[in-house]
C-alpha cells in the first residue's frame, strides 16, 4: 500500500508526498525489523523534506532514523539524528515534541553510559511533560532509574522506577512495565536484595509472556534465569536459561531469512532494471 503511494506521489511530481511516502514505506520496513531498507527509505525521504525546507518533515524523519540506527547499533549516528530533531523541534517552539525527542536522546545517552549530559538536561523535559504528556512522563521516571543505577544510588532508583510504575497504571503500557521490572531487578540485585529481585523477575517474566514481544523476551529471561539461581531455585534458572538460549537462536535465525528475502528483493530488482535496459 505505502509503495503504491508512493508510485502516485511520484507521478504527481510533488516532492512533499513523496517524502511522506517513503517515509511510510521505511515505516513499513521497521516493523518487518528490515532496518537496511527502513534505512534507504528515510535517507531519501529527508533529502526530500530538505529540498522543500520542510522542518519538521525533516525532524520527523530524523527521529525515525535515530530509531533505525539504534537498531543497527549505530549509536553515535543514532544520537546525532535525535538531537538533529530535537533543535528542530526546539526552534519551532514545539515543546512537547522537544521534550520527548530528549527523552529519546537521554535513552541513547544511557545506553552509552554517557551520564553527565542526561544528569544536566533530563530535569528540562520532565518540566515539559511533567503535567502534560503522562507516557513521556514514565519514561522521564524509567531514565531517572536507569541513571541512579548506574550512579550507584540504588534506593532512589527503586523511587523512580516504582513512581514510574504508578504513572504508568493510567496508560497501561505492558512494554513499559517490563522495562520498570528489570531496571527494578537490578537494583535490588545490586542492593543483595534477592528476593525482591526475584519478586519482579517473576513479574517481568509474566509480563513478557503475555506480551509477546521477543526482544522484551529475551531481556526478561535472562533477568529471570539470574534472579533465580540467586534465591536458590536452581531449576527455575536452568529452564529460563535454556529457553532464553533458545528464543536467541529463533530470533537469529528469523534475522538471517530476513536478511536472504531483502537480498532476494534486491537482485530481482536488479534483474528488472538490466532487462528494461537490453530491451531499450
Amino acid at each position: 500500500m505505502a509503495n503504491y503511494g508512493l508510485d502516485i506521489a511520484e507521478k504527481c511530481g510533488e516532492r512533499k508526498y513523496i517524502a511522506h511516502a517513503q517515509s511510510y514505506i521505511g515505516a513499513a520496513y521497521i516493523n518487518a525489523s528490515d532496518y537496511k531498507n527502513a534505512l534507504k527509505n528515510f535517507i531519501e525521504s529527508e533529502k526530500n523534506y530538505t529540498s522543500i525546507k520542510d522542518s519538521l518533515g525533516i525532524a520527523m524523519v530524523n527521529l525515525d532514523l535515530a530509531m533505525v540506527y539504534s537498531n543497527l547499533q549505530e549509536k553515535v549516528r543514532s544520537i546525532e539524528a535525535t538531537k538533529k530533531a530535537a533543535f528542530i523541534y526546539k526552534n519551532a517552539g514545539r515543546d512537547i515534541n522537544y521534550a520527548v525527542a530528549l527523552i529519546d536522546l537521554y535513552s541513547s545517552y544511557l545506553d552509552i553510559k554517557e551520564t553527565d549530559s542526561v544528569i544536566k538536561y533530563l530535569p528540562i523535559a520532565h518540566k515539559i511533560v511533567e503535567n502534560r504528556h503522562q507516557l513521556a512522563n514514565a519514561y522521564v521516571y524509567q531514565h531517572y532509574g536507569n541513571l541512579n543505577i548506574q550512579l550507584k544510588n540504588y534506593d532512589e532508583a527503586i523511587e523512580n522506577l516504582k513512581k514510574g510504575l504508578e504513572v504508568n497504571k493510567n496508560i497501561d503500557d505492558s512494554g513499559l512495565n517490563s522495562n520498570f521490572y528489570n531496571f527494578l531487578v537490578s537494583a535490588y540485585k545490586e542492593k543483595k536484595e534477592f528476593n525482591m529481585s526475584y519478586l519482579y523477575a517473576l513479574k517481568s517474566d509474566s509480563i513478557t509472556k503475555a506480551i509477546g514481544n521477543n526482544y522484551d523476551r529475551l531481556k526478561s529471561l535472562l533477568s529471570y534465569a539470574k534472579a533465580s539461581y540467586e534465591v536458590g531455585e536452581n531449576r527455575q534458572s536452568h529452564n529460563a536459561f535454556l529457553n532464553y538460549i533458545e528464543l536467541k537462536d529463533s530470533i537469529i535465525g528469523e534475522e538471517k531469512l530476513k536478511e536472504i528475502a531483502a537480498l532476494e528483493k534486491f537482485y530481482e530488482a536488479e534483474k528488472r532494471d538490466n532487462q528494461i535496459k537490453i530491451q531499450q
